[in-house]
Formats: structure tokens, sequence, C-alpha cells
């Protein structure tokens, strides 16, 4: 009995000893290297004085199993060939095309073959550009499929099926061209006690959003002028309005306020009534939440939703962070970010300070969520981008943000210079934007990103880490709605977890995500159920499916 009591109470003893230890000793910070490993893709020529034009389009576009990278520098887009982890740039005589003069690539599958085609924005003096995938690993340019055909200073883009019939069609955003920049005059005056009374005579703007609707085996431009979608002055006009901005008398925001500069579109239903919405970036003014309020019906509810914030907007992100069943809104910006939060109505708070991610010491461009660590939390991925050199004082790191849960995340940050021993003169060197996608490049079901940084011109891929965790990779197959599935929303349940994903095609800043959804399952070696709600109303429900495996879903396939 003595010595059952001498053993209880070192026993005892021992346990107190380890909880002081644990909350004494201070806990080592996650570094890069514990969540990824970097990889230099390629090197490419950096371009001076060069300004919004670079992008990362993410797709296995040769149906091989791996996901392949395309890229734009200035006016050239460069298509990778993902080899196992290793990447081939292609030629043009590879590929049978040149694929020049392009802003951002989007894929898709537009005529449901099976083939990911590829649709590209151009500036101004030229057209938009289609290129139809031969499904032999090579492309032919048909771009006369655009009629008629579309010359606007076009960004981002996004595949949608809009009218729900089984084909995806395109809706593209526009920057007024530099030749609209010329403002004749400013009258200022006091406004009292706000400061947003201030009194701008904005120039009238020419190009509007683009919506392209697949009509015939034609890409037929089908928005008209009058649609909230074209886009307004200050980007939401709710917003401008509440504010005291119009035409006739506003604030003057600076040299390039009144401007419709539109950068990105990404859908997702924000208000879970089973219609998807559109959320476009703007820079110089207020990005705008257009709401489905009927099947092709639209109206701007940025202001009710509680998205009024004025700022430069360049990329978007949408994810559930905290697994609640709605989708929340991370945003890039210059000098600050916003993370606004769902109620779950469709109405947002703004959230980035407290949780951590407002990251004031760069300027943001590309942006995605993906779970790093498989912990069952979406994390954020961000590329940002040195506005003019060398006078800028920002790091201009791009950074990896860790969902540590109840809404609060921890940085990381990614020096890619030191990374891979890039050395650069930056006297004069004007180039500010930054590209990032994310998929899994390696399928070992941990999310990879892809960063490309035109200032450096680094492209170079982020691998995420094994580590354990579990994981389910998705990939849809539609049969009455489009091929792969886009615009539809996958809930995945495991251990009481219930996660969300919506498929998009163009997110980001100018990007698209690989279309495959990840999931992260922690500890959890089963999914209890998936449940897949496709864009045009159909549900599938599957159940008891095992962990650590790619699955694709058929339409119809599922209870």
């Amino acid at each position: 009995m003595h010595n059952k009591k001498t053993y209880l109470a070192l026993s005892s003893l021992m346990l107190l000893a380890l909880l002081i230890l644990v909350v004494v000793t201070p806990q080592r910070p996650v570094t890069l290297e514990d969540v990824v490993r970097p990889v230099l893709i390629d090197t490419l020529p950096v371009i001076e004085h060069i300004w919004h034009k670079a992008s990362v389009s993410l797709a296995d576009y040769n149906n091989d199993g791996l996901v392949d990278v395309f890229v734009t520098t200035n006016a050239r887009g460069h298509l990778y060939k993902n080899k196992g982890g290793s990447f081939e740039r292609v030629s043009d005589e590879g590929s049978g095309s040149a694929f020049e003069h392009v802003h951002m690539g989007l894929w898709g599958d537009v005529d449901n073959d099976g083939c990911k085609d590829l649709f590209v924005t151009r500036q101004s003096e030229y057209s938009y550009g289609f290129y139809k995938n031969n499904c032999d690993g090579t492309f032919t340019d048909e771009g006369a499929r655009i009629n008629p055909s579309v010359s606007v200073n076009g960004y981002g883009a996004s595949f949608i099926d809009f009218d729900n019939d089984g084909l995806l069609d395109v809706f593209a955003v526009s920057f007024d061209r530099d030749d609209h920049r010329n403002f004749s005059s400013y009258a200022l005056e006091s406004g009292g006690s706000s400061n947003m009374r201030e009194v701008f005579n904005p120039v009238v703007y020419k190009e509007n959003n683009v919506l392209l609707l697949q009509k015939d085996g034609a890409l037929v431009r089908s928005l008209p002028s009058d649609s909230v979608l074209s886009g307004d002055l200050f980007g939401s006009r709710a917003c401008a309005e509440a504010n005291g901005i119009s035409r006739e008398a506003g604030r003057r925001l600076g040299p390039k306020f009144g401007f419709k500069q539109a950068y990105q579109p990404v859908w997702f239903d924000a208000d879970l009534d089973g219609l998807l919405d559109v959320l476009v970036t703007y820079d110089f003014g207020f990005s705008a939440l257009y709401r489905q309020t009927a099947p092709g019906d639209f109206e701007d509810v940025t202001y009710t939703a509680g998205l009024c914030k004025l700022g430069n907007a360049m990329g978007v992100a949408v994810g559930d962070i905290d697994n609640d069943g709605d989708f929340d809104i991370y945003e890039t910006n210059i000098g600050s970010n916003y993370l606004f939060v769902n109620s779950g109505k469709g109405t947002f708070e703004e959230r980035g300070a407290e949780a951590g991610v407002i990251d004031y010491s760069n300027s943001g461009w590309g942006t995605s969520f993906a779970d790093f660590n498989n912990d069952t939390l979406l994390d954020i991925v961000v590329s940002n981008g040195r506005e003019v050199a060398p006078t800028w004082p920002y790091d201009e790191m791009d950074k990896i943000f860790l969902n540590k849960g109840k809404e609060r995340f921890s940085e990381i940050p990614v020096d890619h210079r030191a990374l891979f021993a890039l050395e650069l003169d930056e006297k004069e060197i004007f180039n500010a934007d930054a590209a990032a996608a994310t998929g899994d490049l390696n399928n070992d079901g941990f999310p990879d990103a892809v960063i490309f940084r035109p200032h450096t011109g680094a492209l170079y891929v982020l691998f995420g880490k094994p580590n354990g965790n579990h994981w389910l990779s998705i990939s849809l197959k539609g049969t009455t709605n489009n091929r792969e599935g886009i615009g539809a929303t996958i809930v995945v349940e495991s251990g009481g977890v219930r996660q969300a994903r919506v498929v998009t095609a163009g997110t980001s800043y100018l990007s698209q995500d690989d279309t495959r959804q990840l999931f992260g399952l922690g500890k959890h070696e089963y999914v209890d159920t998936v449940e897949v709600s496709w864009s045009n109303g159909a549900f599938d429900v599957y159940r008891g499916i095992t962990a650590d495996q790619h699955i694709e879903l058929k339409e119809g396939s599922g209870e």
C-alpha cells in the first residue's frame, strides 16, 4: 500500500511537471518548411515597365492525370506540361498555337468532349481569343467562334453555365483603356464633417463587362449595356450612392478614380438560395456583389450585404473558412486586405484585422483558399507585387496564412528571392502584379500553390508537405450539367465536420485554380457523406467513402 501511494504521488508530480513544461515552454512557430516545399519552375525574362498582365491558370490540358500550368507575361502565354513534379515548357510547335497578346488564360470544356479548351482575354487593340483543344495535346485557334469579336481592354474572366443549358458561357470584365485617362477638371468643395463629400467630375467610360453565351457553336455577346453586370463607375453603384459619390457630385478619390476598372469575377451562391451570384473586384472604388434574384436577373446588393469597403481590390478568393456551410470572401488590396465573413444569409462582416490577414505591409494581388495542412480548415495564400521599385516601401513577400480556427490565422512569409537566390537590379522596373493559383500538382493529396512574380521573372510552386492527415479529392462529371460541374457546390462531412466548396473556373487575380476539389480530413479515415448540389438544381448524395483517394462523381450516380 505504501508503494502504491508513493507511485501515485510520483505520477501526480510528473504529470504536474509536464503540464507546467507545456504551459511555460514557448511553442515553436510554424515555418514555411513545415507546410510547403518551394520549387522553381522557371525564370522568365523580366520585362520592364509592364502593368497588370500576369496570370496563372491550372488545368490538366492533356488528360494525363497531372495538373499543368499556363502563365502569361506581358502579352504572351506560356504552357508548362507537368512531368510528375517537374515542368516542361511546351513550344509553339508542340501546342500548335502561339498564345500571343494574352492577359488571362481560362480553361474550360466548352464543347463537353472531355478536353479543356482555352479562352483568353486581351487588351483593346486585340480581340478576345478561343483555342479549341484537339484532345491530342494541340490546339486550334478558333477565335472566329466569338461573334461578333470582342475588342476591349479585357482582364479577368470566368466560365459559368449562365443559362443552365449544359454548356459553359464566359463572363469577362474590363479595365478602362489608357487613352480614356484624361481628366478635364476637378472641383472641390467642403462637405462638412464627412470626408466623402468632395465634388468630382469623372470622365465617361466606354468599356463594359462582357457576357458570351454559347449558341449554335458560337460565343455570342449577350449582355445588354444597361445590365447591372455591365459594371459602373466606382464599381458598385449602390455603394457609391450610399457614400455620396455620383457622376454629378462625389468625392475626388484620386487621379484614376471614376473609371470602371474591373479585375476579376468569381461565381458562388452568396445567400444560399440556390442561385449563383457573382462578385467582381474593382480597382479605385467598391468591389461589387451582384445577386441573382431570378434566373438571369441580377441586382447590386453590395451595400445591403455589408461589402462597401473603398479600396484598390485586385484578387478574390471564396471559401468557407469556419466550416459553417456558407461562403466567405477574401479580397486583396494595396495596403490592406479584407476578410468578409458570411452570416449565412448573404450579409458579411469585415474581420481582416482581427483574423490577422489584413497584411498591411504589402500590395496584394493573387489569392486562393486551400487547406495546406489538411486539418479541415481553409488557409490562405497571397501573392504580393511591388508597385514601383525601388521607392515602394513594402517588403512585398508572398504569404501563407494558416487557419488556426475561430477565425484566427498565423502568418508565414515566403521570401522567394532568398529561396531561389534570385538577384535583380530593380532600377526603373515598373512591374506590379503577381499571380497565384492552387491545385494538387503531384497528386499526393496536399494542395500546392503556383505563384508567378513578373517583377523577378520567378514562376514557382509551393508543394504542400504530407503530414499524416487524410484527404479526399473530388472531380465532377456532369451529364445534363456542363461536363466539369462548374458552379456546383460540394459538401463533405467527416467526423462531424462539414466542409463546403464551390467549383469555380476563374478566380484569384486573372487566374484559375484547378477544378478538382481537395478536402483535408485531419485524422478521419472515412467520409460519411458527400453532397453535390449541381448548378441546375440536381442533387446527389454519396456515403461511406474511404479517405486518401481521388474520385470522380458522375451526375445522377448518387442517391
